[in-house]
């Protein structure tokens, strides 16, 4: 018999890349959005898995009033967590002396900022004495000053 030829590609793969036209790839998101969503709660309920999926909304999205899409098989957040508290004791380890760390170098920075505030308010006292005529009595007439005046000038200063 005579067998009709097919007219259309039909359902085939397409190769898996990021689609470039920001509005495709709207549309391409839409249409699989609910399915994704649906698989990951399948497979939360089947394997008893907890798990959280999540989607961003692109700029394109955003224009038309696109949402923030989650899913959790307990709560989003709670598996977050987990997941970032969870790792081996050797993980913990390091994470635990890289904080140790870091706040060590806090409270170094911290008395750094506190000497130079300290520094700060001493000159600003000398400069106003100085200004005062305390200090300096040249400081009346700055510009008429020599280079030798204008480094002690510097020198009484710092």
């Amino acid at each position: 018999m005579f067998e009709a030829k097919k007219t259309t590609k039909g359902k085939q793969r397409i190769e898996m890349k990021k689609i470039e036209n920001m509005d495709a790839r709207y549309i391409s998101f839409s249409k699989r959005r609910n399915g994704v969503f649906v698989k990951a709660s399948e497979l939360s309920t089947l394997c008893s898995a907890d798990l959280a999926a999540n989607s961003t909304p692109c700029p394109v999205q955003r224009r038309r009033g696109g949402k923030l899409h989650s899913i959790g098989s307990r709560s989003v957040d709670l598996v977050v967590n987990r997941f970032l508290s969870s790792g081996s004791k050797l993980e913990q380890s390091c994470r635990r002396h890289a904080v140790q760390h870091r706040n060590r170098q806090l409270v170094e920075l911290t008395h750094l900022v506190e000497a130079g505030k300290a520094r700060k308010a001493e000159l600003g006292g000398r400069l106003q004495a100085a200004v005062r005529g305390q200090g300096c009595k040249w400081l009346d007439d700055i510009d008429a000053l020599g280079l030798d005046e204008l480094d002690g000038l510097r020198e009484s200063m710092g």
